[in-house]
């Protein structure tokens, strides 16, 4: 596939088909699972505390439920974007920006989502053929979608299915 024109190959319409589905959504509507603010609310303390080691939830105590992995991504996905980790500033966006933190949060794990499809369209593509591996990326990518939609919360489950499929 290394000398097939960028168009002409499977896995660059599996990444841009993917990206067209779930990067306009990511900030569409506020964060509802429940682990989904709380992993938010985590990486919103890192900054805030200026502290990216300690995991801290809303003033009440360490949080460890998960790996630091996560909170890491969220904050400085965060970061990059802008989102003002001030307690009650957190909407007003850096000067001259727009604040989307629910697209900033969710950004991570949509990334993930975006790297175990490919990942999996490469290796099945490997064994049975390009039009498998495209199939095979597309089923995974929108069933991710398909979770997200059932509100299970993006950045954990696809954060999860990426760095599965790049296990396997």
């Amino acid at each position: 596939q290394a000398g097939l024109p960028l168009l002409r190959r499977h896995g660059f319409w599996l990444v841009l088909l993917l990206t067209a589905l779930v990067l306009p959504q990511l900030g569409g509507f506020g964060l509802i699972d429940p682990w989904e603010t709380h992993y938010a609310e985590v990486a919103r303390e890192m900054l805030a505390r200026g502290d990216l080691i300690s995991t801290w939830w809303a003033h009440q105590g360490w949080f460890m439920s998960k790996p630091v992995l996560t909170f890491w991504l969220e904050a400085a996905s965060m970061a990059l974007l802008g989102v003002q980790s001030t307690s009650g500033q957190l909407l007003e966006g850096a000067p001259d920006q727009l604040a989307h933190p629910e697209w900033a949060v969710r950004l991570p794990g949509a990334l993930f989502m975006l790297v175990g499809c490919y990942v999996l369209y490469r290796g099945v593509a490997a064994h049975a053929g390009r039009h498998a591996g495209l199939l095979a990326g597309i089923v995974l990518g929108t069933a991710a979608l398909r979770n997200w939609a059932w509100f299970e919360g993006l950045m954990n489950h696809a954060a999860y299915h990426g760095r599965l499929v790049l296990g396997l």
